[in-house]
């Protein structure tokens, strides 16, 4: 019915789906740790939708030299997809004293990365994620991207 609209039950109606208009459909159940996305519009309709457990994925990241980064926003990008609609909020995790950090919320069997927040930078090593249902993929030691510096302008 709309974004963040709950079912209650177990069926549901997909309103606003126009024909040859592709729309993302997102299915999450917090409690219980499922998800599961859709893609339909008015030509195929969506008959059956089934909640896999979700995915997690887990690691530490570093600077440059080896060290920990601490306190540093980690986030999952979601697959890009060739129809209208919008993904859950972008799951996303701090990193602890030691640069460790856990995500949940990756969908299983679609292609996920990760970036370091403020940076907008992928990280190369964490690019293509497809996980399995309920899989805890632990990426172990990362680098962090280093942000392309933008130089100064000249002062005169």
């Amino acid at each position: 019915k709309g974004h963040g609209s709950e079912i209650k039950g177990d069926l549901f109606t997909a309103s606003m789906l126009e024909r040859g208009k592709p729309r993302l459909l997102v299915f999450t159940h917090r409690e219980r740790k499922l998800m599961a996305m859709a893609i339909g519009d008015a030509e195929k309709p969506i008959q059956q939708i089934t909640l896999k457990p979700w995915a997690t994925v887990t690691g530490r990241l570093l600077d440059a030299n080896g060290n920990p980064l601490v306190d540093t926003e980690v986030a999952v990008n979601y697959p890009a997809v060739n129809a209208e609609g919008d993904w859950p909020i972008q799951p996303k995790g701090k990193t602890d004293a030691f640069g460790r950090f856990t995500i949940e919320r990756l969908i299983p069997g679609l292609e996920h990365s990760l970036t370091v927040k403020g940076q907008s930078v992928a990280i190369p090593e964490a690019t293509k994620i497809v996980p399995s249902p309920a899989e805890v993929i632990d990426l172990k030691d990362l680098q962090a991207p280093v942000a392309p510096q933008i130089p100064a302008s000249p002062s005169k």
